[in-house]
């Protein structure tokens, strides 16, 4: 379960996405450029389409001194894992201890809202802890893609974000 996430390697993209109300009214746009330092999109490839989770990408960022460095991932591939948290006979206090990131991904909510913004800050801690509990879930069997591909390079981000009091942000 190493992490080869090198922040000093990747390349840059154009991000820009429109939120709109119908077909014609503009109500937010997003266009930034990002630094994409991991890329596991190619781990969810849709065999009918071959997009990654059938362009459903959601895309962890950070500014890192000059450079807005970017993770991306297939967006349904890791809403699968964040739903991991799930067991049946879960009770209302056990819920309440889950992370928020966890709680609002599953009752779409904060970061997960529809009426959301498009560039979303999310607390570094809390999604820090979002991955501890995929990965102690009794779902996540050891050899698991999360444990093996997702927790490694996602946790990395993570704590060079938290060890540098930066902001983290999703956009998806």
């Amino acid at each position: 379960m190493e992490s080869h996430l090198d922040f000093e390697e990747g390349r840059y993209f154009e991000y820009n996405t429109k939120r709109t109300h119908g077909a014609a009214r503009v109500l937010e746009e997003c266009v930034m450029r990002l630094k994409l330092i991991a890329d596991l999109t190619e781990h969810c490839i849709c065999p009918v389409c071959g997009a990654p989770d059938c362009g459903n990408e959601l895309i962890l960022w950070a500014q890192f001194a000059d450079e807005k460095l970017a993770v991306i991932m297939g967006g349904d591939t890791f809403g699968s894992f964040l739903s991991r948290w799930h067991y049946e006979g879960i009770n209302a206090d056990d819920y309440q201890k889950l992370p928020e990131f966890i709680k609002q991904d599953n009752e779409c909510t904060g970061w997960r809202s529809i009426h959301a913004p498009i560039n979303k800050e999310i607390d570094a801690a809390d999604f820090l802890r979002s991955l501890e509990v995929v990965k102690n879930s009794e779902y996540t069997l050891p050899g698991d893609e999360f444990l093996e591909i997702y927790y490694p390079v996602l946790k990395q981000f993570a704590d060079a974000v938290i060890s540098k009091d930066l902001t983290l942000n999703v956009l998806d």
